[in-house]
């Protein structure tokens, strides 16, 4: 096939890049919640926590969440600040990057832009169950000129009206505002509701693993391996484990997701 196309170099994305991340936050010094100590929501390793915090089990379950209803992977060592305001628990967080890119070949991009993203929380215990509120704010739409920085490859998704190729959008100022109540209704059971005029929508996103198109001798074993283990309980063992439940698939596909 003719292609008068100029020949994309392999360091396309190759470049300059300068990464800072910082977190600023007056009256708060606690260390980090480490969540690979209390794997399970083990009472013990919570009232062991450094925070200086004392929370009940629906406490420290909200505690753990991430953006809307997703949970954070109780092995990662959350890097929150933590602190107490009466019987208030207060929590923040945040991340912010100074970023020089510098992409060759006809569908790079350069761009000087600094992304970032800072998350609240304040979590009260009423009897067994806990309340919990939270928000998501970023700087993005004043550090982000023209709605959208350089990334290739990035597409399948639209901005402000218009599709991206190659980009990214930047967050929205106010990301997430919403209220968050759990109480536990039995062993490994927690009731959750959660209301958010602004927040996180609910959408289905296919994932899998990447193999060779014509490796499918390869691809088959895989499937084979993970039905195996869906057939065993072994799958479901490690999604109850990682609170992972509502995760799971009843049998392994090849390319359902088209």
């Amino acid at each position: 096939m003719d292609c008068k196309e100029p020949r994309r170099r392999s360091s396309a994305v190759a470049g300059i890049s300068m990464t800072f991340a910082f977190y600023l936050v007056p009256g708060f010094g606690q260390p980090v919640h480490d969540h690979s100590k209390m794997a399970g929501h083990d009472m013990e390793a919570m009232s062991s926590m450094d925070h200086g915090m004392q929370m009940n089990e629906a406490g420290m379950y909200l505690m753990n969440m991430a953006s809307g209803t997703g949970m954070n992977p109780q092995s990662w060592p959350m890097p929150m600040l933590a602190s107490k305001a009466g019987s208030w628990n207060l929590m923040f967080m945040g991340q912010a990057y100074l970023i020089d890119t510098q992409q060759s070949g006809p569908r790079g991009g350069d761009k000087l832009y600094a992304p970032n993203w800072f998350m609240g929380a304040a979590e009260h215990a009423v009897g067994k169950g806990s309340f919990m509120f939270q928000t998501m704010l970023s700087l993005d739409p004043a550090t982000i000129t023209n709605r959208s920085y350089p990334m290739l490859f990035q597409t399948g998704e639209t901005a402000y009206g218009k599709p991206l190729i190659d980009a990214q959008h930047p967050h929205d100022f106010l990301m997430t505002i919403g209220v968050h109540y759990a109480y536990p209704v039995a062993k490994d059971t927690m009731l959750q509701l959660y209301y958010a005029p602004v927040g996180d929508p609910f959408a289905t996103q296919f994932t899998g693993i990447a193999l060779p198109v014509k490796e499918k001798a390869l691809q088959q074993a895989i499937l084979e391996a993970v039905d195996a283990l869906i057939a065993d309980g072994t799958y479901r063992t490690l999604l109850a484990k990682w609170k992972l439940n509502d995760n799971g698939l009843e049998k392994a596909t090849i390319n359902a997701g088209q």
